[in-house]
Parts: C-alpha cells; structure tokens; sequence
C-alpha cells in the first residue's frame, strides 16, 4: 500500500530486496487511508475501521526472509511492516 506500489517512489526498494509482484488486489471495504505527516516522499497509513471504510487497492508481492529484514529497515517509524 502507498509509496511501494508499482510506479510510486520507493517501489525500488522492493525490487532491491528481491521482491516479486503476484499480484493486485482490493481490501475488504473496512479501511481508511490517511497520510502520516512529516514524510518524505508522502506516504499512507492504512487502518481498520469500526464503521463504514473502502476497499483499498494493494499489491502482494513474494519476498525472501532476507529481504524482508533488510526492507523493514528501511522502514522508519512510525510506519511499521505486520497484519493489520
């Protein structure tokens, strides 16, 4: 979701960590895009909601445990890499 999407600014970083696109999917329509501030490039957070949300448009892609580690470093707080 956001800036690692194909085509946006820090999709290198994945290709960079060996990740492969599988494909392009939607969320259940209970989640709300907001953008963190103070980032650069801006960035979204996505989160769960109680009440009426939207299905977000997402890409899964295949990445190996080492480049997971070395992606998640890259990733600076108060972002964060789990479930949601």
């Amino acid at each position: 979701v956001g800036a690692h999407l194909r085509g946006f600014p820090l999709h290198g970083e994945l290709l960079e960590c060996g990740a492969r696109f599988v494909r392009a999917t939607r969320t259940e329509a209970r989640y709300r895009l907001f953008l963190v501030p103070d980032t650069r490039p801006q960035k979204p957070g996505l989160v769960r909601v109680a009440g009426a949300g939207h299905a977000i448009e997402v890409e899964l892609f295949d990445l190996p445990w080492e480049g997971l580690g070395e992606l998640m470093s890259r990733v600076p707080s108060p972002l964060a890499i789990g479930n949601v």
